[in-house]
């Protein structure tokens, strides 16, 4: 006896804002909501239905960076949308490598990152579209979102249509503001989700239904972990801004930038900026190193740093940042021997609550320097010298601040867009967590007291972690202890088997022999 082959259903019913943003035909439109409303179900059902109704026709999928679509958009849309064996669906390659998906009529759905946007070969504005979806959109610039619909100029369905996802964020936001109660109309329009519009949590029409096992759950998780300002966007889908923000002059207009690191170990590095004539010359790398594991994640960043050689005051960029919930001490291991051949980072500033940790990135560090060299992996010093860490962090927030804006308008802290090598961390994203320093700065906020009134100390609330801001402030306050831009005799040695080479070693040879000279001689001798 034969089994008979399984039947799928991807019959899909649609309801509430799903519902009225499927028949929605105008040119604008905004789906707003906290994590895992079913924004993104609502745009890929549209989607495919569009492809398989309209030949020829062209749609973009898009995200901040293509990498990020692996783990989130591109899953759904490969295994619960399509399906393995669907004409679209390359039946060789996976989700990573897979762009494009064609149907037989003719019509394409790509998939893409906006990194790379402003190449001239990139397929996202050297096509015409018939319809552009941006996940995530609250990532993104209002730049890029016009420039897009420049690109809405393929006439294969009755109208074109370019659609934002994003959860909430300040009120000051790009999107918040285009899409306010009196810039809306015919052709603009937001459509506001919850989580009881997503069928798999919520049965029925809410508040007639019933939650499923899965939606209590996960609304559970939410209830017990989200505090203050992302309670408020991912649980409750509001447009609101923290209170007693920490780093009030962050500003992501001035700090975020699209640079690019240039060059390599050997001829040296550079970061090239937009706007900037000649590209900024580098003088060395250090790194911040904050250990996590669960409920907060741990977090590396690799800074590059110019010199007062080459500039009057010392700039820093931010060039990789990796954020992960629940990474081995093997994981940081590796990526710090990573970025240490490749960057020859002078040191990893460590969290200095977690000696084991440092003891053993220096165990592995070890291995591939040479015989007797010094610990890369340091632990951060106490910003006034000594040994004792001082409770009160008022003095290294400080430093932070003037990093990003002095009292004399100096910017020393530049973030480079799209830094994210390992991409973001879709649990905390699901969960509603931060992924990214530019998502804690917003949310990072001063404790306060019995009275609600703020306290000196960062707010350490469940769920409220800044790590990504620890790492930027372990790294600034190792290198003003070291003084900034700071470089050491060995760091000047010239290459070996050469004139200045020999001339140096006889230099050094010279000064030891003064020293051995200059000591006080004993008594008896």
């Amino acid at each position: 006896m034969t089994e008979a082959a399984e039947v799928l259903n991807r019959d899909f019913v649609l309801r509430g804002p799903a519902a009225d943003y499927f028949l929605y035909a105008g040119r604008e439109s905004l789906l707003e909501g906290g994590t895992r409303c079913g924004k993104s179900f609502a745009f890929l059902i549209k989607a495919a239905q569009v492809a398989e109704k309209y030949p020829s026709s062209r749609q973009l999928i898009c995200r901040q960076t293509r990498k990020s679509l692996n783990e989130s958009i591109l899953r759904d849309w490969r295994e619960e949308i399509l399906w393995t064996g669907h004409e679209a669906v390359s039946g060789s390659a996976t989700k990573e490598h897979q762009d494009l998906y064609r149907w037989k009529n003719g019509a394409e759905v790509y998939f893409a990152g906006l990194e790379n946007m402003r190449d001239t070969a990139s397929p996202i504005l050297s096509t015409k579209w018939d319809r552009i979806y941006v996940c995530q959109a609250e990532e993104t610039q209002q730049n890029d979102w016009e420039v897009l619909a420049t690109r809405l100029s393929s006439f294969k369905t009755p109208y074109h249509q370019l659609t934002a996802d994003c959860n909430p964020a300040a009120p000051s936001h790009w999107l918040n503001e285009r899409f306010s109660p009196d810039r809306v109309g015919p052709d603009r329009k937001r459509f506001p989700f919850r989580h009881y519009d997503n069928p798999f949590f919520y049965k029925g029409l809410y508040p007639n239904g019933q939650w499923t096992k899965e939606g209590a759950e996960y609304m559970k998780i939410l209830e017990s972990t989200l505090t203050g300002v992302r309670r408020e966007r991912f649980l409750h889908s509001k447009w609101v801004a923290a209170e007693g923000v920490i780093l009030e002059n962050w500003d992501p207009r001035v700090h975020l930038i699209d640079g690019e690191l240039l060059g390599d170990k050997d001829s040296g590095f550079s970061v090239k900026v937009p706007g900037v004539k000649d590209p900024i010359r580098i003088a060395y790398f250090t790194a911040g190193v904050d250990f996590g594991w669960k409920p907060d994640p741990g977090c590396m960043q690799l800074w590059a740093y110019d010199s007062p050689r080459w500039h009057p005051l010392v700039r820093r960029y931010r060039i990789a940042e990796v954020m992960k919930l629940e990474w081995q001490q093997e994981q940081w291991a590796d990526l710090a021997e990573e970025w240490w051949t490749k960057y020859d980072v002078r040191h990893f500033f460590c969290d200095p609550s977690d000696p084991e940790h440092i003891a053993y990135l220096n165990l592995r560090l070890g291995k591939k320097n040479y015989r007797n060299a010094p610990k890369l992996a340091i632990k951060t010093p106490p910003l006034g010298g000594g040994h004792q860490r001082s409770k009160n962090q008022t003095a290294a927030i400080d430093l932070v601040r003037e990093g990003l804006r002095s009292a004399t308008g100096h910017v020393r802290s530049y973030f480079l867009r799209d830094a994210f090598p390992h991409g973001v961390d879709e649990q905390l994203r699901r969960l509603g967590r931060a992924t990214c320093y530019e998502r804690e700065v917003d949310s990072w906020v001063y404790d306060t007291d019995a009275n609600g009134n703020p306290t000196p100390k960062p707010s350490r609330a469940p769920g409220s972690h800044a790590n990504a801001i620890y790492c930027d402030i372990y790294d600034q306050v190792g290198n003003f202890v070291r003084g900034f831009g700071k470089v050491t005799d060995h760091q000047e040695k010239p290459p070996p088997e050469t004139v200045d080479r020999i001339l140096y070693e006889e230099d050094q040879q010279r000064k030891k022999d003064q020293r051995k000279l200059g000591k006080r001689k004993t008594p008896w001798r």
